[in-house]
């Protein structure tokens, strides 16, 4: 399928915005997005407005801009996706903002594409650990890039 494969060549970009949202971590600008009284999901950063933009960039150059996003935070990029899409094409670009913003390593890049039926592919990465695991249609295959720290 092409957006499998576009998605599997983005993959050093989703990589990248792991890189670029580890860069920003330290002393990054938060808020609250909602007001629920939950702050785990009121939480927003400023770095995860940007690492959804550096993606959503790349992404919006490829066939994935016909995709019906589904993305964390609404941002300018995102308006360029078809919100009629046949397939729907997932971001969290910081998921774990409460950890990442308290300082802490887990938190990851998420990014999946959906066919209304099932899962077809899948792409994680946790870059302060430097792993990362991917899921293609039905086979799972994880790879460990280093040894934990």
């Amino acid at each position: 399928m092409v957006l499998i494969k576009t998605l599997q060549k983005l993959e050093p970009v989703f990589i990248d915005a792991g890189k670029l949202a580890q860069k920003m971590q330290k002393g990054v600008e938060r808020h609250d997005k909602y007001a629920t009284g939950d702050a785990v999901v009121d939480i927003v950063t400023a770095a995860d407005l940007k690492v959804q933009e550096f993606l959503l960039e790349a992404m919006a150059k490829t066939d994935l801009v016909k995709c019906h996003l589904m993305a964390e935070e609404n941002t300018e990029t995102a308006q360029k996706f078809n919100n009629e899409g046949e397939y729907y094409l997932t971001l969290d670009p910081i998921d774990g903002t409460a950890n990442y913003a308290a300082g802490g390593h887990d938190f990851c890049v998420i990014v999946s594409l959906h066919n209304g039926k099932e899962l077809l592919y899948t792409f994680i990465h946790f870059p302060v650990l430097n792993w990362k695991a991917k899921n293609i249609l039905s086979g799972l295959y994880l790879k460990r890039l280093s040894k934990r720290p």
